[in-house]
């Protein structure tokens, strides 16, 4: 139940960002850094739900063969989306290029948990992180949400790269101390 209430509760305060009418309605009522403040609050503790209901959960096994050759990547795309989600906060060539790194590299992060992970409530939860942000890519247009970068700088990109490493790192030590789940290698 914590788990479900997790997914309900950051994905429905992240979903306020997808209708612009219903958010700025509510920043006109109790304003920016009430707004701001509760969807913090409302993110936090959806998380903390996730995380803390996580294992709560009696899971279904899903019949679906995972090689070892699975495992041997998942440090690899998993840099890789730590690379993206990092770049995408920088002006960096790598947000140039890409145009939606946050959205690669959640996608990349989800996949791979997904592919790792052959149970019910884990597709659940990636397929669910797949879904909003392939759906707030696809709408951001409209939404006037425009990806750019007006000087992308060099130094940028490597700073992003080694985040990107240390914290590939540091969770590839310290996931079942971060999350409460141990990695499947």
């Amino acid at each position: 139940m914590v788990f479900f209430l997790g997914i309900a509760l950051f994905f429905g305060v992240h979903g306020l960002g997808l209708l612009p009418r219903l958010r700025n309605q509510l920043v006109n009522r109790i304003g920016q850094s009430a707004y701001m403040g509760l969807y913090s609050l409302f993110s936090i503790a959806g998380l903390a739900c996730l995380v803390v209901g996580f294992d709560s959960v009696h899971t279904l096994e899903l019949s679906i063969p995972i090689g070892s050759a699975v495992y041997s990547f998942s440090s690899y795309w998993m840099f890789l989306s730590f690379w993206l989600l990092i770049s995408a906060n920088l002006s960096t060539y790598v947000k140039l290029w890409t145009q939606h790194p946050m959205t690669w590299g959640i996608v990349i992060w989800a996949l791979g948990h997904m592919l790792v992970n052959p149970d019910l409530h884990s597709w659940v939860l990636f397929g669910a992180f797949v879904t909003f942000v392939l759906i707030s890519a696809m709408t951001s247009l409209k939404r006037n949400k425009q990806v750019g970068v007006s000087e992308p700088k060099a130094v940028l990109d490597l700073i992003s790269l080694s985040l990107a490493l240390a914290v590939t790192y540091l969770l590839q030590h310290f996931h079942e101390s971060f999350t409460g789940v141990a990695l499947s290698l």
